[in-house]
């Protein structure tokens, strides 16, 4: 399926920035900004001035490193796993993990969330791309056991665990996912889920590996 455009990336980056930094509310916005995709507190002490040009860099830095990653992923998946794991990794926590009373921010929690899965996701199917079907295998079990409504991730794992010729395991995956959204949502997979399931079914050469 297409990721979410990097445009709607930017304008959540640009929300935090722009909106929550206004007001002097600097403490939150630092937060909103490092939090995105996660900073060392420990930078949150500092001056408000140095927040104020950290800050700049910091998302000029990231949302580079997550256009540039989404960018190489359809040519060169390894470059884009360094660049979309290079980002991932300045993570230290949830969005506005340790702060009370956040109210209204509610919604701007869950789009910097959003961004975040949005290169997560992005990450492992460069991965997969790339071959290390058996690397993210664990990594990919542990992600669908927390955040079982992503079925991105459902895919992944039925494409890792295909791949490593696990055919059954990959369609009691798929199975997995259709109870947990009956149940939880009322819904069945996408459409594209479920066509993976068929075309796992009948080994469709195309789910094969194949690299330049």
């Amino acid at each position: 399926g297409t990721l979410m455009g990097i445009g709607r990336m930017v304008q959540g980056a640009h929300f935090a920035s722009d909106v929550i930094w206004s007001g002097g509310m600097v403490y939150l916005s630092a937060l909103g900004i490092y939090y995105a995709l996660g900073m060392d507190r420990r930078i949150l002490y500092d001056s408000e001035d140095m927040m104020d040009r950290k800050k700049k860099t910091f998302v000029t830095a990231v949302l580079g490193l997550l256009a540039a990653g989404l960018d190489r992923l359809g040519d060169n998946p390894n470059q884009a796993s360094s660049l979309l794991r290079e980002a991932l990794d300045l993570r230290r926590g949830a969005p506005y993990g340790d702060v009370d009373g956040l109210g209204v921010f509610q919604a701007e929690v869950a789009r910097l969330s959003e961004m975040r899965f949005t290169a997560l996701e992005a990450r492992i199917e460069a991965e997969l791309a790339c071959g290390r079907h058996r690397e993210v295998m664990a990594e990919l079990e542990a992600l669908v056991a927390k955040h079982p409504l992503r079925e991105r991730l459902w895919g992944a794992l039925m494409l890792a665990l295909y791949r490593t010729g696990r055919q059954a395991d990959a369609l009691a995956a798929y199975q997995q996912l259709r109870t947990v959204l009956g149940e939880q949502l009322g819904i069945d997979p996408s459409s594209e889920l479920r066509d993976l399931e068929e075309r796992i079914l009948l080994h469709d050469p195309s789910l094969d590996l194949v690299i330049p």
